[in-house]
Order: C-alpha cells, then structure tokens, then sequence
C-alpha cells in the first residue's frame, strides 16, 4: 500500500483490508459483508437472504 500523497491525511495508509472484519462483525455481518442470521431475526426479517 502506498502512502497517500496529499491532502490532511499525507503519508499515511489506508488499511481497508484489515479494518473491515471488525466493521463487519460491529453491524452483525458475516465475513463476506451479508447480515448473519441472528441480526436478520433481530431487524424482524426473514433468516434467508
């Protein structure tokens, strides 16, 4: 990854890859980013997508 090169945030990396698992786990997604289960019962939607 590069660094970015500009702006407020210059020479600093972005580290999408190793920030989305917990993104995905705070919102009661799976890992591939689609509602689990338990949060789809939890919304008062059906358990399958």
């Amino acid at each position: 990854m590069q660094p970015l090169p500009d702006g407020p945030a210059m020479g600093m990396v972005c580290r999408l890859d190793a920030m989305l698992p917990g993104y995905y786990r705070c919102r009661g997604w799976d890992e591939n980013g689609r509602p689990t289960p338990e949060k789809l019962r939890e919304l008062g939607l059906p358990d399958t997508i």
